[in-house]
């Protein structure tokens, strides 16, 4: 399962995530002093005790103290830590009660809220590229400078002859060989002689390779003598030649895009626009989360819990409108189920997400 985020941590019990509080990393900002730590564990351990509804209401009430002693526009950041939690916890309780767009529209006041008053160099950027994005698309109205596309439009402006095929977690079917002339990529290392194809990558998330790669050097001299390439999307562990680590788009606690978005962008970033073919990537509206013969790291019984708080960390619509823009640059060729995924509308798309996704998961934390 990918879960990326730059300042929220993530915790695994029984391939089970846990609720963590959010918060900024800053120069001036420490996280671990003792005032501010005990904000958090509150909010952490607030929220995994009474429940999304319950640790709003409470936070609601501790912020109207504040700005009843405290008129300033600026705010302090404890104040400003039980806000953006606040806004986060209010996002999921939306999720987890099936209401999408309520759901969108608070993450809107988060993104708001951060521009008027985040220290974050980095998140502010972050939130200006979240409701840039989202307004490009009816679901927000940017009064603010806003972010063009994406990627940089000179990297748009550059084309390689070479072609992809880009194989994902959920394909029907082994690899087509009658793509053999192009290079072929994968999400997890899999089974299958690659011989045929012209060349291969490797693109693996920070967790798989953490946990699986890391120390183990039998299959690291494996892959690396399968693959033509190794990329690796981690932005804290060691990486060793010939492994690669990724370049990071940009991204914060309120939204990052998922494997594919990340993919796209480091593709595009090394070789400029490109022709390719997609092929098992559903954007989570398949019920399973891997075909049979991915590698998977979860338990099935816990698998959907899984799958919804990774989607609420990165944020559904966010994910699926970035990998939107990112393909309208690109030439795609056949890839008939990609494209009618990534051709419906934003509304629909929220819409069948709703239907096929147990949100309510997001309480079991």
């Amino acid at each position: 399962m990918n879960i990326f985020n730059l300042s929220r941590t993530e915790e695994y019990v029984s391939n089970r995530t846990r609720f963590f509080e959010i918060y900024e990393t800053s120069p001036r900002i420490n996280n671990l002093s003792l005032h501010i730590k005990l904000t958090r564990l509150f909010i952490r351990y607030l929220t995994r005790i009474f429940g999304f509804y319950i640790a709003a209401k409470l936070l609601g009430l501790l912020l109207k103290s504040f700005n009843f002693y405290n008129n300033k526009d600026s705010k302090t950041y404890i104040e400003y830590i039980l806000a953006i939690n606040k806004f986060n916890i209010e996002y999921l309780l939306h999720l987890s009660n099936n209401q999408m767009t309520e759901a969108v529209y608070k993450k809107n006041q988060w993104g708001e809220y951060i521009l008027k008053f985040s220290t974050s160099g980095l998140s502010r950027w972050s939130a200006r590229n979240y409701l840039s994005l989202l307004s490009r698309h009816g679901f927000h109205t940017f009064e603010h400078k806003s972010c063009d596309l994406v990627i940089d439009k000179k990297l748009a402006k550059r084309h390689s002859e070479l072609k992809f095929y880009i194989y994902g977690p959920n394909a029907v079917s082994l690899p087509n060989e009658i793509y053999e002339d192009h290079i072929i990529v994968f999400l997890k290392p899999i089974d299958y002689d690659l011989s045929k194809f012209k060349k291969s990558i490797l693109f693996l998330n920070g967790v798989y390779y953490r946990t699986k790669i890391l120390r183990d050097n039998f299959l690291k001299k494996s892959i690396t003598e399968k693959y033509s390439q190794i990329i690796v999307s981690c932005r804290t562990s060691p990486i060793d030649i010939p492994f690669e680590r990724a370049k990071f788009p940009i991204g914060d606690t309120i939204a990052s895009p998922m494997a594919l978005g990340r993919l796209l962008y480091n593709l595009v970033l090394q070789y400029g626009t490109f022709n390719c073919v997609i092929e098992g990537f559903d954007f989570y509206l398949d019920k399973k989360m891997y075909a049979s013969y991915y590698p998977s790291m979860s338990i099935d019984k816990e698998q959907e819990q899984l799958i919804c708080s990774g989607l609420a960390a990165h944020d559904p619509l966010y994910n699926f409108l970035y990998s939107k823009e990112l393909t309208e640059i690109l030439d795609i060729a056949d890839s008939d189920s990609f494209k009618s995924l990534i051709e419906m509308s934003s509304k629909s798309y929220l819409e069948e997400l709703s239907k096929i996704r147990n949100f309510n998961t997001l309480r079991q934390q």
